[in-house]
């Protein structure tokens, strides 16, 4: 009999995470499928979870939120754009409403930018 202790089925679970993570942004950008699976593609998806749960965001859809906005605004977003860092450091906000926000925010700058428009 196959016997998982609870640090295996962390990791386990860490990995299909992180699966259906990276094949959620490549459905959007294919080209991005290959990055996102090799090890250095694992190792950002993984600092970038990090950089989330120290906000406070720790469920999948919080997580993906935080790590897809990473990915179209950059792996530092958080720190180098001040509308980020306010909605992420705000006490007032959860968890979920911090990963809504920062979904909106990214969501309304981009479609401004490919409308040319800042």
């Amino acid at each position: 009999m196959l016997t998982l202790n609870p640090d295996q089925l962390g990791d386990a679970a860490q990995l299909r995470f992180e699966s259906r993570l990276a094949a959620l942004i490549a459905q959007g950008q294919p080209e991005a499928a290959a990055e996102l699976e090799s090890p250095e593609g694992r190792a950002m998806l993984r600092r970038q979870c990090r950089r989330a749960e120290r906000y406070g965001l720790r469920t999948e859809l919080e997580l993906a939120r935080y790590v897809i906005t990473a990915w179209l605004m950059g792996p530092q977003f958080d720190e180098e754009l001040p509308a980020m860092a306010e909605i992420l450091n705000a006490p007032s906000l959860t968890p979920a409403q911090k990963a809504e926000a920062i979904e909106r925010v990214a969501s309304t700058v981009l479609e401004q930018l490919s409308q040319g428009r800042t």
